[in-house]
C-alpha cells in the first residue's frame, strides 16, 4: 500500500496542468513566429552564407566575426536552437497533461517539422 501511494504521488508530479501547458503552448507560438522573422531577416539582407560551419560559425570559433550578415545568421541560428527546444517541450507537455492521443501526435508533428527544417 504504502508503495502504490509513493508511485502515484510521482506520477502526479509528472503531471502538467491545462493553464501551465497553456503557457508553454503560446511559448512554442512565439517561438516558431520569432523564427519565420529571423528567417526572412536572414532571406531579405542575402545574410545566408553569413557562417559557413555548423553549429559554429566559422571553423574553430564558435561566434560569427564583426560581420553583419554572420551576425544575422548565426542569430537565426540561435533562435532556431531554442524553437527546436521549445517545441520538444510542448511535445514533452503535451504528454505530460495528458492530452488526447491526437493532439499528443500533433505536438510532436510540430517537433518533428521543426527540426526537419
Amino acid at each position: 500500500m504504502h508503495v502504490e501511494a509513493t508511485t502515484s504521488g510521482r506520477l502526479r508530479r509528472l503531471e502538467l496542468s491545462p493553464a501551465r501547458f497553456l503557457q508553454l503552448a503560446l511559448l512554442n507560438v512565439g517561438m516558431l513566429w520569432l523564427i519565420v522573422v529571423t528567417g526572412a531577416a536572414v532571406r531579405l539582407t542575402s545574410s545566408g552564407l553569413g557562417c559557413r560551419h555548423w553549429p559554429g560559425c566559422e571553423k574553430g570559433n564558435p561566434l560569427p566575426e564583426k560581420d553583419y550578415h554572420a551576425y544575422i545568421e548565426f542569430g537565426n541560428r540561435v533562435v532556431a536552437f531554442l524553437t527546436i527546444l521549445t517545441t520538444l517541450a510542448a511535445f514533452i507537455g503535451a504528454i505530460r497533461a495528458r492530452l488526447s492521443r491526437r493532439l499528443c501526435w500533433l505536438a510532436f508533428a510540430v517537433f518533428a517539422g521543426t527540426l526537419a527544417q
